[in-house]
């Protein structure tokens, strides 16, 4: 899993700067992604995918985290019927089941970092370019300082998750 590291700029050539570093610095053309809204030319950037822009990511979180919730209360309900009839290896079984969907569920939304892209909107909407850099986490910090010494009118929006493999 790589980190996605966010930051609005406001203009091309800035972009551009930022983006010939990160090449100079180890990240590939095709962990760095450039969204504008429309009418923007991006012209030698490399420009965020279909999937990029309509932030699949936050679709999966939003389908893994209902899930989790379907999971739960269907063993809460079945675990309180096992137990009315008298099946208590079964509701054991079930608040086990239960326990498990509460855990991932707390790790998965308190631990993994989210930034969505419609937090940008109104940025986007007012001529700003989003900047996103995949890394993986070890180069998170050596990256947002390299954005940030070199270019303090970056705006650093912050970090969420990113499955290379799906690129999303």
């Amino acid at each position: 899993m790589f980190h996605r590291l966010y930051f609005l700029l406001p203009n091309e050539a800035l972009t551009q700067n930022i983006v010939t570093e990160c090449y100079q610095s180890g990240v590939s053309r095709r962990h760095i992604h450039v969204h504008g809204r429309n009418g923007i030319q991006l012209k030698s950037l490399p420009k965020a995918t279909m999937r990029q822009r309509l932030d699949v990511s936050r679709i999966i979180e939003k389908i893994a985290w209902n899930t989790d919730l379907v999971i739960f209360f269907a063993a809460l309900i079945g675990a309180v019927i096992t137990a009315m009839f008298g099946a208590f290896q079964w509701s054991a079984l079930l608040v086990g089941i239960m326990l498990v969907a509460f855990i991932l569920g707390y790790l998965f939304a308190g631990h993994v970092p989210r930034v969505h892209l419609d937090e940008f909107n109104d940025a986007l909407h007012h001529g700003e370019i989003l900047l996103m850099i995949d890394v993986p986490a070890k180069k998170v910090a050596e990256i947002e300082r390299l954005v940030e010494r070199h270019h303090p009118a970056a705006i650093p929006g912050g970090a969420s998750w990113t499955l290379d493999a799906l690129g999303i």
